[in-house]
């Protein structure tokens, strides 16, 4: 009989881990990391093109003594942040896009002129009724208090940190209310985005 293998010391084995075992250097390796981790590190191998055993071997091998799941969330979230430069340079559309496909929650992104250019599929599941059922086809408006040339002032600040802002969300003849976290992901002299992360909603009415 063949013990099972634990996972590499980490800080707990949470319900929304996946573990994983991966052949490294020829010997067998688990990991127990977020599935949003798992995504972004295979995305990485796969830009780099080599298999994903390889590239964890890679970024394991420069922090040798660190805490393994650790190093490897870091990894991905280097990974992220060079991409997300490197977007910013060429699309910010791409950038907005690749951004609120990487959030779990309900995420957009907003346009200097208040349109939404960007959203992930949990955001359009709020057109839904708690009975699953989707809201009648219609245009999908967002409201804000704040005047989006104000937002995006008090965002470009220095030291201005995400905020906290109440919004109506219109599917069609429905709405829903609530909190979202809005936050600035691109500025130039004529445009802006912004990326708005719902924090808690209320039911469709």
């Amino acid at each position: 009989m063949v013990a099972a293998q634990r996972p590499e010391a980490d800080d707990g084995n949470g319900p929304n881990r996946h573990f994983r075992v991966v052949r490294i250097d020829g010997k067998r390796r688990a990991f127990s990391l977020e599935p949003i981790f798992w995504t972004v590190l295979e995305r990485a191998a796969r830009q780099l093109g080599v298999r994903l055993n390889r590239y964890l071997g890679g970024v394991l091998a420069q922090s040798p003594d660190g805490n393994s799941a650790s190093v490897l969330r870091c990894a991905a979230m280097q990974w992220l942040l060079l991409e997300q430069e490197r977007l910013r340079a060429t699309d910010p559309v791409a950038l907005a896009t690749g951004i609120t496909q990487a959030i779990p929650v309900p995420a957009l992104v907003l346009d200097e002129r208040k349109r939404i250019i960007a959203h992930n599929q949990p955001f359009l599941a709020l057109g839904h009724g708690d009975d699953g059922a989707p809201a009648r086809a219609g245009p999908v408006h967002l409201h804000l208090p704040v005047p989006l040339p104000r937002l995006l002032e008090r965002l470009t600040e220095p030291t201005a940190p995400a905020l906290a802002i109440d919004f109506v969300l219109e599917f069609g003849l429905r709405k829903r209310t609530g909190v979202l976290n809005a936050a600035l992901v691109t500025r130039t002299d004529r445009n802006g985005h912004i990326l708005c992360v719902v924090r808690n909603v209320s039911p469709l009415r």
